[in-house]
C-alpha cells in the first residue's frame, strides 16, 4: 500500500535582491528571486520538476531517494501493479494465496482458475481454457489435469497403493473407476460449493460391495488424488463398520484424509489444496474435518477410526 507523503512547499523570498540566494539543486546556479524549498534543498519555481514525467511539481509531490514526483508518476513507477490489467493499484487490493495483488473489481469481471484461484493471465497463470461444463482451468492446473479414463485407473490405483501403506484397506479387490462430467454429479447435500467425486455402495444380504467410484472429469492431479481419497476413506467406513455416522464425522474424517494426503506430498499444488480444507466455512465438510483432525492432534489418528468403529457422531467436547 503506498503510504502518502503528503509535502508543504514554502515560497521563500529573498529580502533584498542585492543578497545572494541558495544554489539550485537542478541547475547549480545561484537563485536571486523566489524560490521552492523543498527535501531540504532550494530550487528555481520552474526547475522543481517530477522525476519521471519532467513536468514542473506544485504544492503536493511524493519524494523518492532524494527525487521528487507528481503522485500520479510515483504510482506508475513505483507503486504495486495489478497482476490482471498491469495498471496502478491506489488505494484498497486484493491478495490470492499465491501472491498476486489486483483491483478488487476483478473479482466480478475477469475469469479465475476454478481450482487454484490465480487469475487467468498470460503471465501469471500460463493462460487457460475453458471446459465445456463452464469450469475454467489456468494453464498450470491443465497441465496435469486427468481428462482420460487411463489416467484416471492409473493415479486411482496410486491412491490405494498409498492408503494400503497407510494401514487402511479397501477389501474389495476391484473398483470401477469413472470419469464423468459435472452434469452426472449429484449436487451435495450439505452445501458443498464443488463436488468432485461419489462413491456408489450396495448391500446385498451380509454382503457389502462398492458398486462404482465417479470422479469429476479436468480435475489437477493433486485434485484428483485428494478426492480419491477422500471417497475411498468413504469406501473404508463402509466396510469396517456398522454405523449410520452423522455427515459432520463421517465427511470430516474423509477429508481428514484428503488433508494427511497433500500433507505427505508437500508440493505446492497440494499445499494449497491443503490450504483450502483448512479454509473451508462448510459446516459438515469444513468444521466437520477441524474437528477430526483436533482429534489426531490429541490423541493420534488411530484415535480417528476407533471413533468411527465405535461411534455416530463426535463424544461431548470434540
Amino acid at each position: 500500500m503506498l503510504k502518502r507523503i503528503l509535502v508543504l512547499l514554502f515560497f521563500l523570498f529573498l529580502s533584498s535582491p542585492v543578497l545572494a540566494g541558495p544554489l539550485c539543486a537542478s541547475c547549480g546556479k545561484a537563485i536571486t528571486g523566489s524560490y521552492v524549498g523543498a527535501m531540504g534543498k532550494a530550487f528555481h519555481p520552474d526547475h522543481f520538476r517530477c522525476g519521471l514525467c519532467q513536468g514542473v511539481l506544485g504544492r503536493e509531490f511524493f519524494p523518492k531517494d532524494g527525487v521528487p514526483f507528481h503522485k500520479p508518476c510515483y504510482l506508475e513507477k513505483f507503486g504495486l501493479r495489478c497482476s490482471i490489467c498491469q495498471s496502478p493499484i491506489e488505494g484498497k487490493y486484493m491478495q490470492d494465496y499465491w501472491g498476486d495483488r489486483f483491483h478488487p473489481e476483478h473479482l466480478s469481471n475477469h475469469p479465475f482458475c476454478h481450482y487454484c484461484n490465480r487469475p487467468i493471465t498470460k503471465d501469471k497463470s500460463d493462460g487457460g481454457f475453458r471446459i465445456s461444463d463452464g469450469r475454467v482451468l489456468c494453464g498450470f492446473c491443465a497441465k496435469t489435469a486427468v481428462l482420460d479414463q487411463k489416467t484416471a485407473e492409473k493415479y486411482f490405483q496410486e491412491a490405494r497403493n498409498l492408503m494400503k501403506s497407510w494401514g487402511l484397506l479397501v477389501p474389495q479387490e476391484k473398483i470401477p473407476v469413472f470419469l464423468v462430467n459435472k452434469e452426472k454429479l449429484p449436487s451435495s447435500s450439505f452445501g458443498a460449493d464443488d463436488v468432485l467425486g461419489r462413491i456408489l455402495n450396495v448391500v446385498q444380504g451380509k454382503k457389502k460391495s462398492i458398486n462404482s467410484i465417479y470422479m469429476l472429469y479436468g480435475l489437477p492431479r493433486e485434485a484428483y488424488m485428494g478426492a480419491v481419497v477422500h471417497e475411498l476413506m468413504h469406501g473404508w467406513i463402509f466396510f469396517n463398520t456398522e454405523l449410520r455416522h452423522s455427515p459432520a464425522l463421517e465427511e470430516g474424517a474423509c477429508n481428514y484424509l484428503s488433508f494427511l494426503y497433500y500433507h505427505y506430498k508437500g508440493e505446492k499444488a497440494a499445499a494449497y489444496f491443503e490450504y483450502r480444507l483448512e479454509k473451508n466455512e462448510n459446516s459438515v465438510y469444513g468444521e466437520g474435518f477441524r474437528r477430526v483432525k483436533a482429534i489426531a492432534a490429541r490423541n493420534g489418528s488411530n484415535a480417528v477410526l476407533e471413533l468411527l468403529k465405535k461411534n455416530e457422531d463426535f463424544p461431548p467436547g470434540d
